[in-house]
């Protein structure tokens, strides 16, 4: 570790759907459900001393750079994405946190660089909460996850739990894959 990093601590990012919860997208509170097991391999990341944060697209919002409405029939509203995230706060429960939720809003076909596979919003999260990069993981269920997380410099861990498995196949060759997250963090505790 370099003096630069001594007082840096490693961050575990992760995607919200299909990683933290069931499904696709989530556009109502009420489709939110956990995955088992989740909250538990949180706390246990917190408790081990990761920061842990979510990074995740959310193509429902689809705004513009100035944050204006480019998709007229979006199906996401912040105020709903607020509520949203309100209730997956609740189901974590106390332990299990995050340190902080980042998201893109904006229209994929803007090609912003916040916008996973492209790096930038885990570099964000990583400049404000002066992460060790290099000690850091990207767990996520989509290959835009895994590139984003190569992109960002830090270790990607792919996760079966997501509603297409069969993207690990769009994964870099050599992209390690667990069943879940639960499994993903185990693997993190144990390298030590």
């Amino acid at each position: 570790m370099t003096d630069q990093n001594k007082n840096k601590r490693p961050c575990v990012f992760l995607d919200r759907d299909g990683v933290i919860n069931t499904g696709g997208l989530i556009n109502l509170p009420a489709d939110l459900h956990l995955i088992a097991g989740v909250p538990a391999a949180i706390a246990s990341l917190k408790k081990a001393g990761f920061i842990v944060g979510i990074c995740t697209n959310q193509n429902g919002l689809s705004e513009d750079f100035e944050g204006n409405i480019v998709w007229k029939q979006r199906p996401l509203t912040r105020e709903k994405l607020s509520v949203i995230q309100d209730e997956l706060l609740r189901l974590l429960g106390p332990d299990a946190q995050p340190d902080f939720i980042k998201i893109c809003p904006h229209a994929k076909k803007l090609d912003c660089a916040c916008r996973k596979p492209k790096g930038g919003m885990l570099l964000e999260a990583a400049a404000e909460f002066d992460v060790d990069i290099s000690r850091s993981f990207m767990i996520g269920d989509m290959s835009t996850d895994i590139k984003a997380g190569i992109a960002a410099g830090v270790t990607p861990l792919f996760v079966r739990s997501g509603f297409e498995p069969e993207q690990i196949d769009k994964c870099p060759q050599g992209t390690i894959a667990f069943a879940s997250l639960v499994e993903a963090a185990a693997y993190i505790l144990s390298q030590g």
